[in-house]
């Protein structure tokens, strides 16, 4: 189950991974609260570009580092 206040907890409080692009974010991917992914998005313009792929992969070779739970 997802609301807006569990997704805006998710962003101010646990690790989240994103691509720039101009100073603008273009693509990011949150953590849930067990650790697992949580929501992964692209802005339409940037998509077909590997970002949610990039952004996802920065996360799983990060989560040795965070402890979510």
């Amino acid at each position: 189950m997802f609301s807006l206040d569990i997704i805006q907890y998710e962003i101010e409080h646990l690790p989240a991974f994103g691509a720039y692009h101009n100073k603008q974010l273009v693509s990011w991917c949150l953590t849930r609260f067990d650790g697992s992914f949580g929501a992964v998005f692209t802005l339409p313009e940037f998509r077909r570009l590997g970002l949610a792929s990039l952004v996802s992969e920065i996360k799983a070779s990060s989560a040795s580092f965070y402890r979510c739970f």
